[in-house]
């Protein structure tokens, strides 16, 4: 779909929809719909509610991915379920959930490296 150019990017900066442009040989006041995420992209921004048990209850979790990604790393490290770590977190915490699961993840990331 192509549709009539409203703004463009600074000067030397290329966007997707001029790369695309110049690779089709489109009309110059014309611009095209590009998504900037490549296919199958995850940003890391988004923001996803899932679902979790946690000591038998089902709830939901609302996260950014990366948080998401980090989470999984974790558990999968520890050869635990999400889930297990975190109730583990759960038991812990003394505010909301998702606050406690980024601090959570925060600290590991401040953790001196262990050498095995």
């Amino acid at each position: 779909m192509l549709v009539p150019a409203s703004t463009r990017a600074p000067q030397g900066i290329l966007t997707w929809s001029e790369i695309y442009r110049r690779t089709v040989d489109l009309p110059e006041n014309c611009v095209t719909i590009v998504s900037n995420k490549m296919p199958n992209q995850i940003d890391p921004s988004e923001i996803r509610k899932r679902s979790v048990i946690l000591d038998g209850h089902r709830t939901s979790v609302s996260l950014e991915n990366a948080f998401w990604t980090d989470l999984k790393g974790f558990a999968a490290n520890r050869r635990i379920t999400v889930n297990q770590l975190i109730t583990e977190i759960d038991r812990e915490r003394t505010g909301n959930l998702s606050s406690a699961i980024r601090i959570y993840v925060l600290k590991q990331y401040h953790k001196p490296a262990t050498i095995l």
